[in-house]
């Protein structure tokens, strides 16, 4: 997926940032939205107490309350915000990439420096466009904070990049072996960040590699000792969205409510992919809470 978007991004006139904001739309049910909506299912299996019931729905209320409360900040503090949702994201999908070859609790290391690497990416490679979607976020025309986000990513990135060999390095000396993959995949990552407009890029990782990683993970969530994908790629989506989707219905209830808070107007695509972006970091919060507890009891790789 990484490499075929690869080549149409390289080889099209089109406007690849417009493609890319209907994808991210499209991701509110293709995978995206929908892979965190299991984080219900998870709780009320998680929780052993004889109250259940009662249980769950008190945890449902606190997610919902705190999804509320992050959603809200964007109004208030635009900036603030903004910046915490580009640190949680980088440690949420860089520990999400990470979890997948580790056994047991998430390297920390790896896990920040691929995430940092992955969210400063576009914004270091694609300053004019990435400018575009930051500036709508925090409602301004040509904000200095974003200027100033946007100036330090390529130093964020190379920093990382460094770390990132530098700890790879190390690992292959300790353990007398290298893995191909644990390098081969962030080099392809970074090239498809660069060569890709930055809404695409995004939404295309969003959609083909964390969402899509996270719902095989899934099954050793609900079945520990299962081998990933033993039921089949359709056996596997089937039983996902069957869970999902009523959650995803009703998040959908939440992009409605920030698109009018926003009172964004329905002919701009861009306000509607603000509105998304916003939505996503309210749900990030106690997802990424929920999945890293989750990973804590979970000990068994995926490589």
């Amino acid at each position: 997926m990484l490499s075929g978007t690869i080549l149409f991004a390289t080889s099209t006139d089109e406007a690849t940032e417009t493609v890319g904001a209907w994808v991210l739309l499209a991701s509110v049910l293709l995978i995206g939205l929908p892979h965190g909506a299991c984080d219900f299912q998870l709780l009320k299996k998680d929780d052993s107490e004889p109250r259940s019931l009662k249980n769950f729905s008190k945890v449902l209320t606190l997610y919902t309350l705190l999804a509320a409360v992050i959603a809200v900040l964007w109004f208030v503090l635009p900036e603030i915000s903004l910046t915490a949702f580009l640190i949680l994201t980088a440690w949420h999908f860089g520990s999400g990439d990470e979890v997948w070859s580790s056994s047991g609790s998430v390297a920390r290391v790896p896990a920040w420096v691929r995430g940092l690497m992955i969210v400063s990416a576009p914004l270091a490679f694609h300053r004019d466009d990435s400018a575009a979607v930051l500036n709508a976020l925090v409602r301004s025309s040509d904000s200095p904070f974003v200027d100033l986000i946007l100036d330090i990513a390529i130093y964020v990135f190379m920093a990382s990049a460094l770390v990132l060999v530098i700890y790879e390095s190390h690992r292959a000396f300790r353990f007398k072996s290298l893995e191909p993959a644990r390098i081969i995949e962030p080099v392809l990552i970074g090239t498809f960040f660069y060569l890709v407009s930055p809404l695409l890029a995004v939404a295309i990782y969003f959609v083909a590699v964390h969402s899509w990683r996270h719902v095989f993970r899934l099954e050793l969530y609900d079945r520990p000792g299962s081998e990933v994908g033993e039921k089949g790629v359709i056996g596997s989506f089937v039983a996902f969205y069957r869970k999902a989707l009523p959650i995803t219905a009703l998040s959908l209830i939440g992009l409605v409510l920030i698109f009018i808070a926003f009172r964004s107007d329905l002919s701009y695509l861009s306000q509607w992919t603000s509105s998304y972006l916003i939505l996503l970091s309210a749900l990030t919060v106690p997802h990424a809470i929920l999945i890293r507890k989750m990973e804590k009891g979970l000990a068994e790789p995926l490589s």
